[in-house]
């Protein structure tokens, strides 16, 4: 590289990249080969050591028959710190390695890193590796995106073999990932003519809180140290004044201090007037093109100077009205708005000359013709009438007719979660109005990308919204999904942000999200209803809708997620091994009760994951004739239930236990009608009675995953 101009510009590029991304440091612990034998891991009856090569010499080796009755896990445990990042590998030389079924799913050969608390107990989930299968060579595998949660005293390394065969374990190795945010403004060193300085930096993702410090000692010493708390913004625009002389200042995260305080010189008096102008002005959504917006702004000394300019090509020029209740301002642009997104900048500047700047997203869109909301009682609503939707996941436009006919409603397509193809999107929309459907759709997480929604890229959000706010096939907002899983882990306060730019851009569509840990509550702003997922057996899905409430304290409406797809035999099907369809599960009776069940829990909606009809890797019930048709009869029968289900009428609701298995019953009333649901959530054939109150008691006798539906008649007092 001979040109001195791109080399320095490399040069600061590669600095700054370094710094975001942090040192990796190896963390070293003994005998991660080994080569001592047992010291320092624990290696149960079926576990033992053997030298597979020269090259690896001592090996930890586990062998599977049975793992349900086997030891799948050779483990051991490494302090680290809250908050802190790292990263695990080692090497698998798996033989005869197959799926066998165990106490938890089969996962074959892998790396699993998983959290404990200062007392070394279970603390949280962590991250897999990718399997390892069959037999052959050895293989690193690696666990990425290990960030220690709150609480963590240590990380527990489990070398596991949950299928059956036999697996080699060699060097492990364990990294620390040293993270800090990259300080831009002011620079190091630089003389400010303010007293009232504006901080600035870039910060690595997963971060959402920032404490600022500001010292004239480099040591920062107690008392002598200005502390501000930011959240979500990278900015701080600091609103008293400094005295004059040499300040140092530092940004520290969670788990992360910041290692290079910078400083800077204030060369004016603290009595000088520096502050900027501030300006309250919120995204929003415009109906008419020719309405205006209106802005507040505040400056300490005297009226400011107002101008605003468009971001959006071709530039508009803007008229700027004062109103006449003083530091509000109304805008409007030559033309009036345009239709989707504008978006524009509002410069204020003090009669001190001290300038403010702040972006505005505006979204100029008709009312839709269907307001979807959910209302104070939990429910979904189409223009204030209570309905009870019914959706399935990843559904190509091809396939949408024959979901419609199976009497589903709102369908969806993942490509959607990992692109910013706003043509592609409206596409899909408009094919799936021509079927009949709506859709709820995503954002860009930023997995690929690496500018989603992971990496805090809120401009991603104001187009998506802009293009397909006032689209007629969109019926609901899929915000993210799973925002705990440490691959593309968003924290709450972030995600919080996010969503309530969401609701400002488009208050006619609901925001919905999946969570499932037990920080789940802290994301509860990001919502208008929980989406529950529950692939499992009724009694499972009865615990798990419980469990969410009692984390959501209550203060939650809960859509259900149930699945249609076989979670055994996808293992076989991934390996290219042969499924038999006659064994398909959830079956017609399972996928009967879980729908079911869920309507005596009182959720709103119900939702299966996943349609996926063209996978490869997965078994779906869309694959399969009879399967399909047995899902479309539970379909059937939940829609022949919605007068019910949507009228209003008192309900309720008990579990009746007989030995070890529960009785679901859920009973509502409508104009002296009662219709009950009896669903019995185990697989053994049960015969007891249920007793709503006002009513004969009900005896019933149920098989397996037996389901009851009954109309009883009362007359109307």
């Amino acid at each position: 590289m001979k040109n001195p101009i791109l080399l320095l510009w490399f040069c600061l590029f590669a600095c700054c990249l370094a710094q975001s991304a942090g040192e990796i440091q190896r963390l070293e612990f003994p005998n991660a080969d080994f080569e001592d034998g047992r010291s320092g891991w624990v290696i149960p009856p079926n576990g033992g050591f053997e030298q597979v090569d020269v090259q690896h010499g001592i090996s930890a080796k586990l062998v599977v028959g049975d793992p349900k009755t086997d030891a799948v896990y050779i483990t051991r445990q490494l302090v680290v710190e809250p908050g802190k990042r790292y990263q695990a590998q080692c090497e698998i030389k798996p033989e005869a390695v197959v799926v066998a079924e165990g106490r938890m799913p089969s996962v074959g050969a892998c790396l699993i890193v998983e959290w404990g608390d200062k007392d070394r107990k279970w603390l949280a989930p962590g991250v897999y590796s990718k399997e390892v299968w069959g037999s052959g060579d050895w293989t690193k595998v690696v666990c990425k995106d290990l960030r220690a949660p709150a609480g963590a005293g240590y990380a527990t390394i489990f070398l596991a073999l949950r299928g059956k065969g036999t697996a080699w374990f060699d060097n492990v190795e364990f990294y620390a990932l040293e993270e800090c945010v990259v300080k831009t403004t002011p620079a190091d060193g630089a003389l400010l003519t303010t007293n009232a300085p504006c901080l600035e930096w870039r910060s690595p993702t997963g971060v959402d809180t920032y404490e600022v410090e500001l010292s004239q000692q480099s040591d920062f010493p107690a008392g002598e140290t200005a502390a501000y708390t930011v959240e979500v913004e990278k900015r701080l625009q600091l609103r008293e004044a400094f005295q004059p002389g040499i300040w140092y200042w530092r940004v520290n995260t969670f788990g992360n201090p910041d290692p290079t305080p910078y400083r800077f010189t204030i060369d004016v008096p603290s009595d000088a007037r520096c502050l900027p102008p501030q300006i309250s002005a919120s995204h929003t959504r415009l109906l008419n093109p020719s309405d205006g917006y209106t802005f507040a702004v505040t400056a300490e000394d005297g009226l400011p100077e107002i101008t605003v300019s468009d971001l959006d090509p071709p530039s508009r020029t803007f008229e700027v009205t004062a109103l006449p209740s003083g530091g509000h301002w109304q805008i409007l642009p030559q033309g009036g708005w345009k239709d989707g997104l504008n978006t524009i900048l509002i410069t204020a500047t003090a009669q001190n000359g001290a300038v403010e700047n702040h972006k505005v997203w505006i979204v100029c869109a008709p009312k839709p013709e269907k307001v979807v909301a959910i209302d104070q009682d939990g429910h979904y609503t189409e223009n204030g009438e209570r309905i009870f939707p019914l959706g399935i996941y990843q559904v190509k436009p091809a396939e949408m007719p024959e979901v419609k006919a199976a009497g589903f409603e709102v369908v969806h397509d993942y490509r959607f979660e990992g692109a910013q193809d706003e043509q592609a999107a409206r596409q899909y929309l408009d094919a799936a109005v021509a079927a009949g459907l709506r859709v709820f759709i995503g954002f860009d997480r930023g997995n690929y990308s690496k500018n989603g929604i992971v990496q805090g890229n809120f401009e991603l959000l104001a187009k998506r919204v802009g293009a397909l706010a006032g689209h007629p096939g969109l019926f609901c907002w899929y915000l993210f999904d799973e925002p705990e899983v440490p691959a593309y882990y968003v924290p709450p306060k972030l995600l919080t942000a996010f969503a309530e730019l969401l609701r400002q851009l488009d208050p006619y569509h609901p925001v919905v999200m999946t969570t499932w840990g037990d920080n789940m509550n802290a994301y509860r702003k990001t919502w208008d209803t929980h989406w529950t997922q529950s692939y499992a057996k009724p009694a499972e899905i009865v615990t798990t809708i419980a469990e969410h409430r009692d984390r959501l304290l209550h203060a939650s409406p809960v859509t259900l997620l149930i699945h249609c797809y076989d979670k055994k035999q996808s293992k076989l099907k991934k390996s290219h091994e042969p499924v038999d369809w006659d064994k398909f599960e959830p079956d017609y009776d399972w996928m009967r009760a879980a729908a079911l069940v869920g309507i005596t829990q009182e959720v709103n909606g119900l939702w299966w994951w996943w349609y996926a009809k063209s996978a490869s890797d997965w078994m779906t019930a869309a694959q399969n004739p009879r399967t399909w048709g047995d899902l479309c009869r539970v379909v059937a029968e939940v829609r022949s239930l919605r007068p019910v289900l949507n009228a209003e009428g008192p309900t309720q609701s008990g579990t009746v236990e007989v030995g070890d298995a529960k009785i679901e019953w859920w009973m509502k009333t409508v104009a002296g009608n009662h219709t009950v649901i009896i669903v019995n959530t185990s697989e053994s054939e049960v015969e007891t009675a249920i007793a709503p109150q006002g009513i004969v008691p009900i005896p019933v006798k149920l098989g397996r995953f037996g389901v009851e539906v009954r109309q009883v008649s009362v007359p109307v007092p």
